[in-house]
């Protein structure tokens, strides 16, 4: 399978690839930056409909890969910073792909990517993602 990258070259901006709330496993994607020349970012959310109860997990899964990927961009979600890192996003970067991390990041993402126009799942449906019961 090959990762194909949208052409950036009337644009200054830098493809990039972002994982929301991952666990180290679901963080590999993020490893393949060199090869595939995108910028590595990190969104850790804290906002409950992002995090759950695995705030304390996820944090260090986080410390992991931030010293395992040494040019990681890293952005914190307080609850309230969505808007601020969408304009950010969107100013500096051309976002590929937005990745979950555990499933109850999955409603931040599904509107994190459909903010940055990024192919996504409608985060109308979401909900019947995450709740497989």
């Amino acid at each position: 399978m090959e990762l194909k990258m949208r052409n950036n070259a009337t644009s200054n901006k830098k493809n990039a690839v972002v994982c929301v709330n991952p666990h180290d496993r679901q963080s590999y994607i993020l490893d393949f930056y060199k090869k595939y020349n995108f910028t590595p970012i990190l969104i850790y959310s804290k906002a409950k409909d992002a995090i759950g109860d695995l705030n304390n997990l996820v944090y260090g899964q986080i410390k992991n890969i931030k010293s395992r990927i040494k040019n990681l961009v890293f952005f914190a979600d307080k609850g309230n910073d969505f808007d601020k890192i969408v304009r950010e996003l969107k100013e500096k970067y051309n976002v590929l792909a937005v990745c979950p991390g555990f499933d109850v990041s999955l409603e931040y993402v599904d509107k994190l990517s459909a903010a940055l126009g990024v192919h996504c799942n409608d985060p109308k449906t979401t909900s019947q993602r995450r709740n497989k019961g």
